[in-house]
C-alpha cells in the first residue's frame, strides 16, 4: 500500500502499482484486485480525447465496491472520474477547485465522462482506486443517507421509522425502556400489516421493511447514523436534553431534525454545537399516509440544511413546505383555532358532536370532522399545542376551551385510550 496522505484524504487507499502483487492468482469469477501498468494487447488505439494510450499516465480501474463502480484518474487533467449506480457520473474536485478548502465530489451527467470511464476498462489500467461509499467531509446530502436514527417510537416515531424503511433505508429507533420498545415494535408491525391488507404494501416488502427497522434503548447505537429525526415527547426540556445528547453522540456532519409541532427549533439548535445543522421536519399523522412535511427554518439553520430537508422529503416521497420558526408553524397555526371553535360550539350546546362533524365532513369535503380529528390527534396533544400557541401569541382563539381541559383531566384522550369525544370501545 502507498503511504497515506492524511486521515481525511479520499485518495488514502490509492494503491501504487509497484506495491501490487501482479502474480497473485485471480479468484474464480472475480476481477483481479491488482492490474498491470501496460495496456492490454490490441488496445493501442486513441481514446475519445484523441490521446494514444502511451500518453495517459495514471488511468485506473476499479472493481465493484459499494456504490462506486468505475474510476479513472487523469494526471494531466487532475480529475477523478467516478460512476455510481451505473448512471450517476461525476468528478473529484480538489481543495483549490472547490473553493472552500475541502475536496468534494460533484455530480455530472455529461456523456463524455461516462464514455471516457468506459474506455478505461477497454484500454487497460494502471491502478486500483478504492473509494468508500461514504461521503467526504462537508455538508451531508439526502442521497447519501443510508441509516436514520429516530427518537421515540410512539405514534409519530413509529410512522417515521416505517416511512424511512419503506424508502429503503435502515432505521434505528431509540426508546427509553424495553416496554416502550416492545410497544413500538407492535405498533410498526400492526401498521405494516394494515398496509398489506389495504394493498399498499405486499407481504414480501413488509418483511423487508421490518428487517430494516431495529429498536434500542442505548443512544450510543446512533453514533454512526447519517441523519436523526427526533419524535420524542412534546416537552421542551426533554427535547433540549435529547438534542444536547445527540450532539455528543453523532458525527459532526449529521443533521439533527425535530418533528416538534410547537417547540422553537432555535432552542433545540442552541443546545448543540451545530445550530446550523438543526431544522424542523414536522410530519403528519398517520405518517405513512399523509404526504406533507413542514420544514421549519430556525434563525440559525443554514441554506444547505434547508436544501437537505427539501431533498430528503423527495427521498421519502413527501411534499415539503417551508415555515419560519414560530409556534404552530403553518398547519397548527391555522388548525388550532378551528378545532378550538368546534369544542366551544359543542360546549355551548350550539350543535351536537355528530352534526358538527357531519357539517364539516360533507359541507367542506374534509375527510373527517373537527371533533373526530381531535380524537385522532389526542386531546392531550391538542391541549399542549394550544397552550404553547396561546403563551406565545396571547390570542383568544388559541386559548384551550375549559371542556378540553376537563376531558384531559378525566383521561378522555381520544382514540389512543378508546374514549374522547366519541367512545371507541375496547
Amino acid at each position: 500500500m502507498a503511504e497515506r496522505r492524511s486521515r481525511d484524504d479520499p485518495l488514502d487507499d490509492l494503491e501504487s502499482p509497484e506495491r501490487q502483487d501482479l502474480h497473485e492468482p485471480e479468484p474464480a469469477g472475480q476481477p483481479r484486485e491488482g492490474l498491470g501498468t501496460t495496456p492490454r494487447p490490441g488496445c493501442e488505439r486513441s481514446d475519445h480525447h484523441g490521446r494514444h494510450p502511451g500518453e495517459r499516465q495514471d488511468e485506473c480501474r476499479l472493481r465493484h465496491r459499494g456504490e462506486v463502480l468505475v474510476a479513472g484518474l487523469l494526471q494531466d487533467e487532475r480529475t477523478m472520474v467516478w460512476i455510481r449506480d451505473r448512471d450517476q457520473v461525476g468528478e473529484h474536485v480538489t481543495e483549490d477547485q472547490a473553493g472552500h478548502g475541502e475536496p468534494e465530489r460533484r455530480e455530472s451527467m455529461e456523456p463524455g465522462f461516462l464514455t471516457h470511464a468506459a474506455s478505461l476498462l477497454q484500454q487497460g489500467a494502471c491502478l486500483i482506486v478504492r473509494l468508500p461509499p461514504t461521503r467526504e467531509r462537508g455538508a451531508m446530502r439526502a442521497e447519501d443517507v443510508r441509516t436514520v436514527g429516530v427518537i421515540g417510537c410512539g405514534l409519530m416515531g413509529s410512522g417515521i421509522s416505517e416511512v424511512v424503511a419503506r424508502a429503503g433505508q435502515t432505521a434505528i429507533v431509540l426508546e427509553t425502556s424495553d416496554e416502550l420498545v416492545e410497544r413500538g415494535r407492535r405498533r410498526i408491525e400492526t401498521s405494516t400489516l394494515r398496509a398489506v391488507e389495504r394493498g399498499r404494501l405486499d407481504a414480501e416488502e413488509r418483511t423487508a421493511v421490518l428487517g430494516r427497522i431495529s429498536l434500542t434503548t442505548d443512544v450510543q447505537d446512533l453514533a454512526d447514523v447519517d441523519l436523526v429525526i427526533e419524535a420524542a415527547t412534546e416537552d421542551h426540556d426533554t427535547k433540549v436534553g435529547m438534542f444536547r445528547r445527540l450532539d455528543e453522540v453523532t458525527k459532526p456532519e449529521v443533521i439533527l431534525a425535530s418533528n416538534t409541532s410547537s417547540i422553537p427549533i432555535a432552542d433545540l439548535g442552541a443546545a448543540t454545537s451545530r445550530p446550523d445543522k438543526v431544522l424542523g421536519m414536522h410530519f403528519f399523522n398517520p405518517v405513512p399516509v399523509m404526504g406533507l412535511i413542514e420544514l421549519v427554518r430556525a434563525i440559525s439553520s443554514s441554506d444547505d440544511t434547508m436544501a437537505f430537508g427539501r431533498a430528503y422529503g423527495v427521498v421519502l416521497g413527501k411534499t415539503t413546505v417551508e415555515s419560519r420558526d414560530r409556534a404552530g408553524f403553518i398547519v397548527n397555526a391555522l388548525l388550532i383555532p378551528y378545532l378550538n371553535g368546534a369544542i366551544r360550539m359543542l360546549e355551548d350546546g350550539f350543535a351536537t358532536r355528530e352534526d358538527i362533524d357531519t357539517a364539516v365532513h360533507l359541507g367542506l369535503n374534509h375527510p373527517m370532522g373537527p371533533l373526530q380529528l381531535i380524537d385522532l390527534i389526542g386531546l392531550d396533544t391538542h391541549l399542549f399545542i394550544a397552550n404553547v400557541l396561546f403563551e406565545e401569541f396571547k390570542e383568544p382563539t388559541f386559548a384551550p376551551p375549559p371542556l378540553l381541559r376537563r376531558m384531559v383531566t378525566a383521561g378522555r384522550l381520544g382514540r389512543k385510550v378508546g374514549r374522547g369525544f366519541y367512545d371507541y370501545g375496547s
